[in-house]
């Protein structure tokens, strides 16, 4: 085939795949590789017809092609990145991503196509740096806008986000208002600002009635309000929507005054997925949140009563629902291997870049203690529970399998929210309350020996102290 010839195949080639001609275009294009099997711009163009087509693998192999064929060329490299995001091949394609940008500084394509990968991958604060970048180079692009306002809100950067959200407001329609309807109603919920997160979730579900989620937040919302009709409206509402749901069927179940002996585990697991982002900010900065400092100071009461069965820097703990690694952070000093166990894969993110955990299992504290106890492995010498059992009914298998997993003499620390309803209610927080009584009666009748009750303020509700005992016990020899 001539130079000339080349090329006129090429140029119909070309005009077949603008008019939309796929078949016809790929085709020609192959024709041409039988003859040029390394011509960059054909494989290029069908590794991009492929990409429309959803034949993402082969996609991938032409745009490998073009790449080792025209070494320089940036398009493939782009292609080929989009493509390997679709098969979750996100190696190859963050390698392609920032030899792009290395290459070309202001190439938009390339820093968002990045932020969005490093946002799936959860890593948020590259992600923010990465549509920063983008918008630099494209101020008005309100795909990049809503999404940094996401990457924002997720690190807990509030104000950030909600600058931004408003920002799109006005010129946003349709689904894409309603959700930022929606996540303006959840920054005003974090920072206490009651009504104003009401009357945007309120104008998310007049923009989009299908929108459980702010079904949801509005009959949680209600409920804390103790404007059971309203909660009542909106929780019906929202199991319309998901009738399969097991954590809405639980709520429902709750508010209908009826309390399981424990909470589903994917309502604890996504509570806390959703919550993780926000969690250390809303805890202690609305909240003045306290507790994991108070279990630091029984743990110091011990060390200096000579309490402890072995010395706390050599001591094997465990940190059931370890959650973001509060407790951790208010350690003084480290023991010698410190476990973290949680359901939720976003609060054990965040506790793994702290480094402060020997280990970190994403595991329920249950099931977690009772495959452990099966195991040839050295006991713990102490198991902290630090704001678990508000998500645990019937404390009996939660005790007897810390007992299966301490030392002799090895430290239980727990607590709970008091409460007046034998043995157990789960209140309009959807959080559990325990009788006292009933927990000191259960902790004898297991052989712990009790060291301390400290009845405690552990953080703020509605503006008002939230009292709970926090429990410090031994397994008896």
């Amino acid at each position: 085939m001539s130079e000339l010839e080349l090329k006129q195949q090429f140029q119909q080639a070309l005009a077949w795949q603008k008019a939309g001609e796929t078949q016809r275009a790929m085709q020609a294009y192959k024709n041409i590789l039988t003859k040029e099997p390394t011509h960059p711009g054909v494989l290029y163009n069908l590794g991009t017809l492929c990409c429309e087509t959803g034949d993402w693998q082969q996609a991938i192999a032409f745009h490998q092609a073009a790449i080792a064929a025209a070494p320089d060329w940036l398009a493939p490299k782009l292609n080929l990145a989009l493509a390997c995001i679709h098969v979750n091949q996100l190696d190859i394609a963050k390698t392609q991503l920032l030899d792009v940008i290395a290459t070309e500084k202001d190439n938009f394509d390339a820093e968002h196509a990045l932020a969005g990968l490093y946002m799936r991958e959860q890593e948020y604060k590259k992600a923010q740096h990465h549509f920063e970048n983008a918008l630099h180079i494209n101020l008005n692009d309100g795909d990049a806008r809503y999404n940094l306002a996401m990457c924002y809100l997720e690190q807990g950067q509030w104000q950030n986000s909600k600058k931004l959200l408003k920002g799109l407001q006005q010129a946003a329609t349709g689904d894409t208002l309603a959700d930022i309807e929606y996540n303006l109603g959840t920054i005003e919920y974090l920072q206490n600002n009651i009504t104003s997160a009401e009357q945007h979730w309120l104008k998310t579900l007049s923009l989009q009635p299908s929108y459980a989620d702010a079904a949801y937040a509005l009959a949680v919302f209600y409920r804390e309000a103790l404007n059971f009709k309203q909660a009542q409206k909106y929780i019906k509402k929202t199991s319309n929507l998901k009738p399969d749901d097991q954590a809405i069927k639980f709520l429902c179940d709750a508010w209908h005054e009826q309390s399981p002996n424990n909470m589903p585990q994917d309502y604890v697991e996504r509570l806390f997925d959703d919550y993780a982002p926000s969690y250390e900010q809303h805890m202690q900065q609305q909240l003045d949140y306290k507790l994991p400092e108070l279990f630091q100071s029984e743990l110091s009461q011990l060390i200096e009563k000579n309490k402890l069965n072995k010395p706390w820097p050599q001591a094997r703990v465990c940190d059931l629902g370890c959650g973001t690694g509060l407790l951790a952070d208010a350690f003084k000093t480290s023991p010698k291997e410190l476990i973290g166990v949680d359901l939720s894969s976003q609060m054990l993110h965040i506790a793994e870049h702290k480094k402060k955990y020997y280990g970190l299992v994403k595991a329920e504290g249950l099931a977690y203690l009772n495959y452990y106890s099966t195991k040839q492995q050295p006991l713990f010498d102490f198991i902290f529970a630090c704001d678990v059992f508000m998500y645990v009914g019937d404390l009996k298998p939660w005790l007897e399998a810390c007992i299966k997993c301490l030392n002799p003499k090895g430290i239980l620390m727990f607590n709970i929210e008091a409460g007046q309803k034998q043995p157990f209610a789960l209140g309009a927080k959807a959080r559990y309350a325990h009788q006292p009584d009933y927990v000191i009666k259960l902790i004898n009748d297991m052989g712990l020996v009790i060291y301390n009750n400290k009845l405690s303020s552990s953080r703020n509700d509605a503006n008002k102290p939230v009292s709970t005992h926090i429990f410090t016990c031994a397994r008896s020899l």
